[in-house]
């Protein structure tokens, strides 16, 4: 089974993933990666910011105060059941494409 690290803010559309082959390394991952953050956080930005993990070490979430507002930078350790498959490539505007894919 694989793993993905998944990463969400509430002041970013962006949601990066991070593919693993085994949970351990998934996990170490977003403990090393949230800790790098906080430390970026506290020591260059100065914020006010906390930093929180699950018992299970599959979540972590840093809150960063403000005066006016709270950022939320939340990662988390889903399961990745199959591989992506290619799909054949989409020329804009083509809605032959899609149309096929209904039949499949």
């Amino acid at each position: 089974m694989n793993y993905a690290v998944i990463f969400t803010y509430s002041f970013d559309p962006e949601v990066p993933v991070y593919l693993f082959t085994d949970f351990d390394s998934a996990a170490d991952f977003l403990r090393t990666s949230m800790m790098k953050e906080l430390k970026i956080d506290i020591e260059e930005n100065e914020w006010n910011s906390v930093l929180e993990f699950s018992e299970d070490n599959d979540y972590a979430k840093i809150t960063t105060y403000f005066n006016d507002h709270v950022d939320i930078t939340e990662a988390y350790i889903g399961t990745v059941y199959q591989k992506c498959r290619k799909a054949p490539a989409f020329r804009h505007g083509d809605m032959q494409y899609i149309e096929n894919q209904k039949n499949v």
